[in-house]
């Protein structure tokens, strides 16, 4: 009887493991969460100071953005912004899994709430695209 029960227990872990994926994998995506989350908060942030100033910032530390807000959860990296016109900018994170959770485009331009589709990214480095004129919209999502 032991041992049926612990071949059903074994069962059950194996099934939930796949259904949801292993520990390792869901670290993967809770450190992904808090990249996508600290952009969104760069993206807002870059979007008030355009409000203020008419232009785009050179590069983050005019934000003065802190701590968690500023640079990866894992290498303390600082997360890269890249200026690309008068309007337009990216902001690139490195991440440890792929965004399976939604499916489709990943240039559909929904608002840059975490957890929408316009956050889908692979695994790896990846930029995403604003326009700040447009609500920092993620205009266009190319891998970089």
């Amino acid at each position: 009887m032991a041992i049926i029960a612990s071949v059903a227990m074994l069962g059950a872990v194996a099934a939930g493991m796949c259904v949801v994926g292993s520990p390792t994998h869901q670290r993967q995506l809770k450190l992904d969460d808090q990249r996508i989350s600290a952009l969104s908060v760069m993206a807002n942030a870059v979007h008030r100071y355009r409000l203020v100033h008419h232009t785009l910032p050179g590069d983050l530390s005019e934000l003065r953005l802190q701590g968690r807000w500023s640079s990866d959860p894992v290498t303390g990296e600082p997360y890269a912004y890249n200026r690309l016109g008068d309007d337009t900018y990216t902001l690139c994170a490195h991440f440890d899994a792929v965004d399976q959770r939604h499916t489709g485009d990943y240039a559909t331009p929904y608002l840059y709430t975490p957890g929408s589709p316009a956050w889908r990214h692979p695994a790896g480095l990846y930029c995403f695209h604003f326009a700040a004129e447009s609500d920092n919209v993620p205009v266009l999502g190319t891998p970089r």
